[in-house]
């Protein structure tokens, strides 16, 4: 999403942000679940592994700090989320290399004619360069 935010359009950036702020809420939505009956979370677990059916170690389960940890990464993704979505219309724009079509190649009409020639030279003289290399000729021999 950072990077999403990042380059794209505005338009793009809050479609961005609203996917975020709701992975943010998901995810803490569905740790909270979790602790609400951690017993009943880890029962198809309990089942699959041990074969056996029934209340998960006579129902006591005990709970680590990592689920209220993935809470507060939840909470503060959706905040991001949030302010992202609220603050990004304001944002600079990634700029026209992120823009779909960007070659700026010669003529795409985004060069002055006299550079787009300068770029196309450039690249020919690369492609010699390589071509060069892959007849075997040794460019340090010349």
């Amino acid at each position: 999403g950072a990077i999403a935010l990042a380059i794209t359009g505005p338009l793009a950036r809050r479609v961005v942000a609203a996917l975020v702020v709701l992975a943010g809420l998901g995810t803490a939505g569905l740790v909270a679940a979790v602790l609400a009956d951690p017993a009943a979370a880890l029962a198809p677990f309990v089942v699959t592994a041990t074969g056996q059916s029934g209340p998960v170690a006579g129902g006591a389960v005990a709970v680590t700090g990592w689920p209220w940890a993935a809470i507060a990464g939840g909470v503060l993704t959706g905040l991001a989320g949030l302010v992202a979505l609220l603050r990004s219309g304001s944002w600079a724009s990634g700029g026209r290399r992120f823009e779909p079509g960007a070659g700026g190649g010669a003529g795409d009409g985004r060069q002055p004619p006299g550079q787009a020639r300068a770029a196309a030279a450039r690249r020919d003289r690369d492609l010699d360069t390589w071509e060069a290399l892959s007849r075997g000729d040794d460019p340090t021999e010349s």
